[in-house]
């Protein structure tokens, strides 16, 4: 009977302890100064148009929260107070309640309006109200200023503590009533719901919700003002509002979060720290838009409570250890080792320690098994194999106190722990997986190999014992899971990547199957597909029936790790794969590729973060159990809690060469299809943008493009650099995704790069231009020049060719004074006796004269002319000579004397000098030659006489410079016209080689009149 009433009473105290501890499971996870919460008082907090979390606290300024981590601003950045009361967020701005007033952060900064301590803030249109501790005031931004509203004394001096606006009346919350306001201008239109401190108000349907601080909450009707239900509910309310499913969560500030139905305004539960809270003050609750609930304290900073199908155990919910190492469905209840401390039931009643026996302690137990008689198989490292049941005994109770005597049969249960060692048999002590295939119990080691064989638990006895080693074909004897399939044969994985199975005491070793020592953690069979969890690569699948092909899981989504502890399916056939960083669900298509992939993490709710090896079930019920480091996660597939939303996403910087530019609101921007011009040097731009993502911070990815070019590749980076673009149009596109791979719209912001002046074609048009004419103007510079340095030269040629052409005309002109004194002398003394002699030597030099005259007016004469000349001149000194010389004038017969044409008086030169110096020195009869012939286009002239020869002559020479000069200029006339060495004057010599005379010859160009 003691044994009866103690059971009743433990049974009592667990259903009373039952609910605390359900209530624990409630999904809270804290967020403190650890996290870099800048202050534990939490007074507000409100979610922006991009998702981001903004806080108020009391010391600490502001601080934005994406999931991941926080940001602060405060009094030196431009707060007008760390100390804030109330946040309130409209389109891209910010409305900061402070102690000092009101402030207001854009992209431009912030910008402060000093008033009363504000207590609440709401925005309407382009008005903003505020209520502060002295009546409510409204913010203008249009006109930049706060002014205080006048609504009479029995509002104007009262706190407000919160004002709303229901699209027809404004509702004010004061600490002296409840107020409806149809107009805040007309003060007639004023009516009091109730006299009383009122907090907080809420809107459902057409109904109004009021918070007294001190008697609960009133239910008003919002059309004519009467009050419908009073809810004497909790004290000391700060905060309501209706939050998940229309559920009324109450905030108080001594007793932690109240939960009513809203309907009835019945009770639902009750949130305090024995669900989870460090304090008990709540200041506000808020859901954001992927329904997680956040819950603002006062001391123990911001709470998250995020619905979800999981259900976490750990020490705080009753475990002795957060490690579970293995799991096991027995009966109705949920059996899991824990750390080194034993195993623990998980069932209706709660957590509860289970088979207290000491062997079992400060021992890994790494596989649970229960057989068809409820007995539970238990490995464990280093201490071998453990049975745990009850015994069932029948004993037989004879009454002989009763007539007839009376005899019944009692079934007496003793439960009992046994321990499979070397006693009986079995020397496996390192246990990693227990399979049991019929009356058959299978066990892997990680040490020695696998054995099989059956067990009575009447006798105690092993029997059919067989192990599985080396010498049986496993080579490989550190096995990590078995399983069988359904033909009864039994499948393993070793430490070092080998797969084989065992049919008919047959070892089938297949060896190392992925071609790497890759560690094969799990098996996992699916139909005819066997599927393969690696430490490091991944899943691998292959026909069960071949198994010679292992192909690698794959498809448009990829695992969160490689690193794959634990393998199950779940009774909609979707994997599920346990890894160091949460699960993965993935769903897979009929030709096994990954279809789609949903992670959870912490996040989401699996606390437990990472998996332990092999130590996940699937129950009776359907429910995935997940062992892991930080204790055992249950998943229960009932309607999927989580809310994927579009992301959002929008710039938060745009940098033009490392300069913000906070000018331009991009979004506006790109809607209205405005484009920002630049400079041309403005060429480096960097764009960042972001999705907040509050429950998978860490799986947004995004792409952008720029002018239609294709996306880039997904990537975790959510900014990019563009260096040294060149001139023209650019639009910057961007996107992103969130884990369940829903895109966002796209962003994009337009924007040109000016063309350089040296690109402008006018520009260049002027450069080329004025190049061109300075090029121009140097040409003609420098033909002007050149026609200057031609004109002096050819004024200085023509100058010494004028007085050139005079000298010769001079020489030309002059004779040899002897010549002409002789002719004369001659003609006197010829008066006196031979007078015809006398006139035909005058007529001659008469002749002579005027020839030398006509021809030295012209440049070239002809042929025939110059021979007259020559003729005329050889006479006159034939009848001048002391000393008798004949001439001879010998033509070519093809020359034609009157068509050629020579320079005047350029061969009397040499024929004076034969007369003179060669012909008139000797002794003898003089002879004078003179030939013309063509040849080549030239004509030759030779001028040969008999005289002393030109060296002779020149050493006798007396005063004859007319002579010398005039045959210089005669030598430099003919090589101007023919060339160098064109003139030849040589000695000629006998044959007893005596010199015989002088040659001069010299070659002309043939010039003709024609």
């Amino acid at each position: 009977m003691v044994n009866w009433y103690r059971s009743i009473l433990i049974f009592t105290l667990l259903l009373i302890q039952a609910p605390r501890l359900w209530a624990q499971s409630s999904q809270l996870r804290a967020y403190t100064l650890t996290d870099g919460l800048p202050q534990s008082q939490v007074y507000d907090v409100v979610q922006d148009e991009l998702g981001y979390l903004w806080m108020g606290t009391q010391g600490g300024g502001i601080c934005r929260f994406d999931g991941m981590q926080f940001k602060t601003w405060t009094d030196q950045d431009g707060l007008s107070s760390n100390y804030i009361n109330a946040l309130a967020v409209a389109s891209d701005t910010l409305y900061i309640g402070s102690v000092q007033g009101v402030t207001v952060k854009n992209r431009s900064g912030f910008r402060h309006y000093p008033c009363q301590s504000v207590n609440v803030i709401l925005p309407i249109g382009n008005k903003v109200l505020v209520g502060t501790t002295l009546g409510l005031s409204i913010l203008d931004q249009d006109q930049n200023k706060l002014t205080e509203l006048s609504l009479g004394n029995n509002i104007d001096l009262q706190r407000i503590n919160d004002v709303q606006y229901d699209g027809k009346h404004f509702w004010l919350a004061t600490s002296r009533g409840l107020w409806r306001l149809s107009s805040l201008e007309d003060n007639r239109d004023q009516l009091q719901i109730s006299r009383d401190n009122f907090q907080s108000i809420t809107f459902r349907d057409s109904s109004i919700y009021a918070a007294t601080f001190q008697n609960g909450v009133l239910k008003v009707d919002r059309r004519d003002g009467n009050i419908l239900q009073a809810l004497i509910g909790p004290s000391r309310i700060n905060h309501i509002a209706f939050l998940s499913e229309d559920q009324l969560w109450v905030s108080t500030d001594n007793a932690g979060i109240f939960i009513y139905q809203a309907d009835d305004l019945s009770f639902i539960r009750k949130i305090d720290r024995e669900a989870g809270l460090s304090v008990y003050h709540i200041r506000k609750c808020f859901q954001d838009r992927q329904s997680n609930i956040w819950i603002a304290t006062s001391g123990g900073g911001i709470y998250k409570y995020a619905p979800s199908n999981f259900r976490h155990f750990d020490r705080e919910t009753g475990l002795k250890g957060n490690r579970v190492y293995a799991v096991l469905q027995a009966g109705q209840s949920i059996i899991a080792s824990n750390s080194e401390a034993g195993l623990v039931r998980i069932d209706t009643l709660g957590v509860r320690d289970t088979l207290d026996d000491a062997r079992l302690l400060n021992v890994k137990i790494k596989a649970l098994a229960e057989d068809t008689d409820g007995n539970t198989w238990i490995g464990t490292e280093g201490r071998g194999l453990f049975l745990a049941g009850i015994s069932r005994r029948d004993s037989i109770v004879i009454d002989t106190s009763s007539q007839p005597v009376r005899i019944d049969t009692f079934h007496l249960q003793k439960p009992f722990v046994r321990i499979l060692d070397e006693s009986v048999g079995f020397h496996g002590r390192w246990i990693r997986k227990i399979v049991l295939n019929q009356d058959e119990v299978w066990i892997g080691t990680y040490s020695a190999g696998i054995y099989r064989f059956r067990y009575d638990v009447d006798d105690d006895r092993l029997y059919e014992l067989k192990h599985f080693g080396r010498s049986e074909g496993i080579n490989e004897l550190l096995i990590n899971d078995m399983l069988a399939d359904t033909l009864g044969r039994i499948w393993y994985g070793t430490k070092k990547g080998h797969l084989g199975y065992i049919e008919k005491d047959k070892v089938h070793h297949l060896g190392n199957v992925l071609e790497q020592n890759t560690d094969i953690v799990s098996l996992c069979i699916k139909g005819e597909q066997l599927y393969l969890g690696t430490a490091g690569r991944g899943i691998w699948f292959s026909e069960l029936y071949d198994t010679q092909d292992f192909v690698q899981l794959q498809g448009i989504k990829e695992l969160t790790s490689n690193n794959i502890y634990q393998l199950i399916f779940d009774a909609d056939g979707n994997l599920w794969a346990g890894t160091e960083r949460g699960v993965d669900k993935i769903i897979l298509n009929n030709v096994e590729q990954i279809q789609d992939l949903f992670h959870y993490n912490r996040n989401d709710g699996f606390l437990g973060i990472e998996t332990c090896q092999n130590a996940a079930i699937r129950d009776r019920n359907d429910n995935l159990w997940f062992g892991t480091i930080y204790g055992l996660t249950r998943y229960q597939p009932l309607e999927n809690k989580r809310v994927n939303i579009k992301p959002a996403l929008a710039f938060e910087s745009i940098e033009i060469f490392y300069e913000e530019l906070d000018s331009v609101d991009p979004k506006l921007w790109f809607e209205q299809g405005r484009t920002l011009q630049l400079a041309p040097r403005e060429n480096h731009l960097a764009f960042r943008y972001r999705t907040v993502d509050i429950n998978n911070p860490e799986e947004i990815q995004y792409r952008w493009r720029l002018n239609q070019a294709p996306w880039s590749p997904w990537l975790e980076d959510n900014a990019i650099n563009f260096a040294g673009l060149s001139y023209g149009d650019y639009l910057f596109e961007a996107q992103s995704r969130n884990e369940g791979w829903e895109e966002s719209d796209v962003i994009g912001f337009r924007f040109n790069i000016a063309r350089p002046l040296y690109e402008e074609p006018w520009f260049q048009r002027t450069v080329i231009g004025v190049i061109v004419l300075i090029i121009a103007g140097l040409i003609w510079r420098y033909i002007r020049r050149w026609k200057a340095r031609n004109e002096a030269e050819r004024s200085r040629l023509e100058m010494e060719n004028h007085l050139l052409s005079l000298e010769q005309k001079a020489l030309r002109l002059q004779m040899n004074p002897h010549f002409v004194f002789n002719v004369l002398n001659g003609i006197k003394a010829m008066s006196g006796g031979d007078t015809e002699k006398m006139h035909l030597t005058i007529n001659k030099f008469a002749t002579l004269l005027r020839a030398i005259l006509n021809n030295s007016r012209q440049d070239h004469i002809t042929l025939a002319q110059e021979v007259d000349t020559l003729r005329n001149y050889i006479e006159v000194e034939q009848l001048m000579a002391t000393q008798p010389f004949n001439y001879e004038i010998e033509i070519e017969d093809s020359l034609d004397t009157e068509e050629i044409l020579i320079p005047p008086m350029l061969i009397q030169p040499f024929v004076e000098n034969a007369i003179r110096h060669g012909i008139m020195a000797v002794q003898r009869e003089g002879e004078l030659r003179i030939r013309f012939w063509q040849k080549d286009h030239y004509l030759y002239c030779a001028v040969t006489d008999n005289g002393i020869g030109i060296n002779a002559s020149r050493n006798g020479k007396k005063n004859t410079s007319h002579q010398s000069v005039a045959l210089e200029v005669t030598r430099e006339r003919i090589e101007s016209l023919s060339g160098k060495e064109s003139l030849q004057i040589e000695e000629l010599i006998d044959p007893d080689g005596k010199v015989a005379g002088t040659k001069a010859s010299f070659r002309l160009p043939v010039m003709t009149d024609y």
